[in-house]
């Protein structure tokens, strides 16, 4: 099924200010179509506008237009089929080692359910050496530190904490963290999220972990470690995150 075409309401650019000057052009088509897809205005199966009606709108060549399309299908956002058209794909919730970029609020919408926060602690301080060394920033730079319950549809499925410098989010204090994507305010700010390495192992639940995920002590839960990183490849936040163990799947591609 072909979509209408459909473009964001001024409300919604607000929400994302995807078009920062300082950004390359297929980026900014690109995450304008990101969030056209995670906000539900192109739905699973539907067909997203062509190559040359990209350009058209956003005046650019092709060529630019395709680097905006091919990132998201590289990303599993869009599938392109041969002779008809790029198509919206149905994403599904893992933790896949070759997984694409995408933060909770991301995740949770494109899975069709209402993500939302509790914030347990939001502080700002200067950065030790181990952070500092972590965010490519000096030690004792200001640094923001995010701490939320995660929800999806009013449930608690996990428990993040978001490290980054200060000046990624300079308002952050004004904002609302309980609704609002931490990587929406980056993008609004000219920070792109693009690259992240993580790692991931299984803890014990802590008293307080166990209070925030409800369930019980000493119960198994994921822990992952994330660094992302912007187009330059320089640091944007360091993330600690803690799923239930009976919530998530880890998938791996393997190779003889």
């Amino acid at each position: 099924m072909e979509s209408p075409n459909r473009t964001l309401e001024g409300s919604q650019m607000d929400y994302l200010s995807l078009a920062a000057k300082d950004a390359p052009m297929y980026v900014q088509i690109r995450e304008n179509l990101r969030y056209q897809l995670l906000s539900g205005l192109y739905k699973p199966g539907d067909r997203i506008p062509t190559e040359a009606e990209m350009a058209f709108k956003w005046k650019v060549n092709r060529l630019t237009a395709r680097r905006a399309i091919t990132s998201l299908v590289d990303e599993g956002y869009l599938s392109r089929q041969v002779g008809r058209g790029t198509y919206v794909i149905d994403r599904k919730l893992c933790l896949n080692e070759e997984t694409h970029l995408t933060s909770f609020w991301e995740t949770i919408v494109a899975l069709g359910m209402k993500p939302s926060s509790r914030v347990v602690n939001c502080e700002m301080n200067p950065a030790p050496e181990d952070f500092a060394k972590r965010l490519e920033i000096r030690v004792g730079d200001p640094i923001y530190k995010v701490q939320r319950i995660r929800l999806a549809n009013d449930e608690p499925i996990a428990y993040q904490v978001n490290i980054f410098p200060a000046f990624i989010v300079p308002d952050l204090t004004t904002q609302d963290l309980v609704t609002l994507s931490l990587y929406a305010l980056y993008r609004k700010n000219g920070y792109f999220p693009t690259f992240g390495d993580q790692k991931i192992r299984a803890i014990a639940a802590d008293n307080d972990i166990s209070s925030y995920l409800k369930v019980p002590k000493k119960s198994p839960v994921l822990y992952v470690e994330r660094i992302t990183r912007g187009i330059d490849r320089k640091p944007i936040e360091a993330t600690q995150s803690y799923y239930p163990g009976d919530q998530y799947n880890i998938v791996m591609k393997l190779h003889v």
